[in-house]
């Protein structure tokens, strides 16, 4: 997790989220020459004809779940690469995401133009069993994996796998 400091002293909410950012070309939407080529943003096509780039804004997975629970969740990108997405993109889960999530990803179903925000609606179920899982999500465009990996943790509570039993009308002295 992390937290921000100033000097000495800690300050803000603690985060307990990993994300792996990498920056290999410009970022096309934030002004700024990231590449140290004097260019700014996607002016310079040899560097940005080709990037795709995603930015991890937030989502709504809850910190637990109850067993045999489900909820609805989702989560938010920023497309901050140089091209478009399409519908042929899609958010691949990895880690312990199958077993919230039915398949193996979600398609994109509109196109995102580079600087635009997208939601993924995530429906969610649970796993069989209580304990913490990690989820892990990314995009993928067809062929490859491309911008940040998203990581999160959740617990699954509550009484897992139990069957009822419900007895009606016992008599005083029967053994059940």
């Amino acid at each position: 997790g992390w937290q921000m400091q100033r000097d000495i002293a800690f300050f803000g909410n603690y985060v307990n989220k990993t994300v792996t950012v990498s920056l290999t070309a410009e970022v096309c939407d934030d002004g700024q020459d990231n590449d140290c080529d004097t260019f700014r943003d996607c002016n310079d096509t040899a560097d940005c004809n080709s990037f795709k780039g995603s930015q991890y804004l937030g989502d709504t997975i809850p910190a637990f779940i109850f067993c045999n629970g489900s909820t609805q969740a989702s989560i938010t990108f920023r497309n901050t690469g140089c091209l478009p997405w399409t519908p042929g993109y899609v958010l691949r889960f990895f880690n312990d995401s199958s077993q919230f999530f039915f398949g193996t990803n979600v398609s994109l179903s509109t196109t995102v133009n580079p600087g635009v925000n997208v939601t993924f609606p995530l429906p969610m179920g649970t796993p069989a069993d209580i304990g913490f899982y990690n989820l892990g999500f990314r995009l993928h465009d067809g062929s490859q994996d491309f911008g940040e990996f998203v990581s999160q943790s959740i617990e699954v509570r509550g009484s897992c796998n139990v069957s009822e039993i419900v007895i009606t009308n016992p008599q005083t002295g029967e053994t059940v």
